[in-house]
């Protein structure tokens, strides 16, 4: 009970200082992903030091490569993750105010055009709007 209460409290400091503050919700949102990836390792490196610090688990070497192991997947993984979430992020909540983000350039621009890089130029090589190819 007191940990739902602690929560209750810090959520609705967040809502108070927000609307006190006048943040905007790009610098919430990203600010909970930075939160969520630092959260993430943070976990993965203590759960890694407790198994390796644990002796009834097997040889050091043992515990260290396995721990390195399952540092290697997760960072792989959760970083994966991560990444497409700022691609999605950056596309709904961009950070500046250039229009050239991943995503956006992927939605206006045809990927049948992007394969044809010539060397005649920006019209024909595929980096241009999404119209249709006149010739």
């Amino acid at each position: 009970m007191r940990a739902v209460l602690l929560d209750v409290i810090a959520f609705s400091a967040a809502v108070v200082s927000a609307s006190v503050f006048r943040w905007e919700a790009n610098g919430i949102i990203w600010a909970l992903w930075v939160s969520s990836l630092c959260v993430g390792f943070t976990t993965i490196f203590v759960a890694i030091a407790s198994g390796v610090k644990d002796s009834s688990s097997g040889p050091l070497a043992v515990r260290l490569l396995g721990g390195l192991g399952v540092l290697v997947f997760f960072a792989f993984h959760f970083g994966l993750f991560h990444f497409v979430h700022s691609v999605f992020l950056s596309a709904f909540f961009p950070l500046t105010d250039d229009n050239a983000l991943l995503l956006n350039k992927w939605l206006h621009y045809r990927p049948r055009y992007l394969g044809r890089l010539k060397a005649s130029g920006p019209q024909r090589s595929g980096l241009t709007p999404a119209v249709p190819y006149q010739r």
